[in-house]
């Protein structure tokens, strides 16, 4: 985004149409975890992508997620954003992290799934327990849930304020855990990848970088404060999002 793309990565043709997956087996989930899991692995393992200036940490606040969130474990976690009562789902690994504060990856699902489907398919929660960084699931709204991003039909479209609930969400997060502020990332699939996106545009002094899957960037308008790195990975023969050139 703004000078600052990382990489895009063309998948062959037999495992290009990433716009939905099977889940008994079917031939493209395979392709898309593998996609999503080196997406987060990139800007997880990177080290190098981070944000190079101080961010303040907001102050401590109340997360209602019914028990402890600090403990080991999935918790479901609900924030108030305007007149809705926003969910997401908070992944911490049994052992701390390896640096003295958490890094975060935010996970967003694409049009019609959820935040569990998305802990599922992309196998974030397990690259979480083993390299220790937080992940977050986080909910869209609608009778089919989905993010309020440009090119998705309007039958289908939240008209929710999702960057407000993001930076919601953050702000409850850091109060609790002890979150590195230069080390959140965004990753998503599908319309979680132009939630990626319009975070990049919009948010870009937070977000360090995003990894996004069968997305593009459709913002009519992206100003970032800063260059965002991006890792992108698109199928050829995606005809539900086209890639980069139609």
């Amino acid at each position: 985004i703004h000078g600052a793309h990382v990489g895009e990565i063309h998948l062959h043709r037999d495992e290009a149409n990433t716009s939905c997956f099977r889940s008994r087996g079917g031939a493209l989930l395979l392709p898309m975890r593998r996609a999503l899991l080196l997406a987060a692995a990139v800007l997880v393992l990177a080290g190098c992508v981070c944000l190079r200036h101080a961010v303040e940490k907001p102050e401590r606040t109340a997360l209602d997620c019914g028990r402890d969130v600090t403990q080991p474990g999935d918790h479901l976690c609900k924030v108030r954003v305007g007149l809705d009562d926003r969910t997401f789902l908070v992944h911490v690994p049994s052992a701390p992290p390896r640096e003295p504060r958490w890094t975060l990856v935010l996970a967003f699902h694409g049009v019609g799934s959820n935040a569990k489907q998305m802990a599922w398919i992309s196998n974030f929660s397990e690259l979480a327990d083993r390299e220790r960084f937080l992940v977050v699931y986080p909910q869209g709204l609608g009778v089919v849930p989905s993010w309020n991003t440009a090119i998705i039909g309007t039958a289908k479209r939240s008209t929710a304020d999702d960057v407000a609930f993001v930076k919601a969400m953050l702000e409850k997060l850091h109060g609790i855990f002890a979150i590195d502020a230069s080390r959140v990332y965004a990753a998503g699939f599908s319309n979680g990848g132009l939630l990626s996106h319009k975070l990049a545009c919009e948010m870009s002094p937070t977000i360090a970088a995003i990894g996004v899957v069968a997305a593009i960037n459709a913002e009519f308008e992206c100003l970032p404060e800063r260059p965002v790195p991006v890792i992108a990975f698109h199928g050829l023969g995606n005809a539900t999002v086209d890639g980069p050139g139609g």
